[in-house]
């Protein structure tokens, strides 16, 4: 019988299409271990369920959120798409989207300073 842990495992690897010897390549754990946390019902460790984790890319909090039900449909797609971009696009991404922030920021922080400035004149 599957415990929860193991039908998590199978249904992210099988949502994004791993194979068991790509989840060992991406995880750095052998064939072998996860064969026989898959097919054997043997529990990971916790280091080895981070590094199964970090393979999927996921935290270890979204592997055992059962979804992301929490997210709007919109913040899923977004995530949905991110996952799909390699590390490299992913760290663009990352610096695009800080950019974007940090400039709204600056522009909040220096509105409430002008805004001050004019209420003390």
């Amino acid at each position: 019988m599957e415990n929860a842990v193991n039908r998590r495992i199978l249904e992210l690897c099988k949502e994004r299409g791993y194979t068991v010897y790509r989840l060992s390549s991406l995880s750095g754990i052998p064939t072998s271990t996860i064969t026989s946390i898959l097919k054997r019902n043997n529990a990971p460790t916790i280091p080895t369920l981070q590094k199964i984790c970090q393979a999927l890319d996921l935290t270890l909090a979204q592997f055992f959120s059962q979804g992301f039900d929490t997210l709007t449909p919109s913040q899923s797609e977004y995530l949905e798409e991110f996952t799909r971009l390699n590390p490299h696009e992913r760290e663009l991404v990352l610096a695009y989207i800080r950019g974007i922030t940090d400039a709204r920021s600056g522009n909040e922080k220096s509105s409430k300073t002008s805004s001050r400035k004019k209420s003390k004149e």
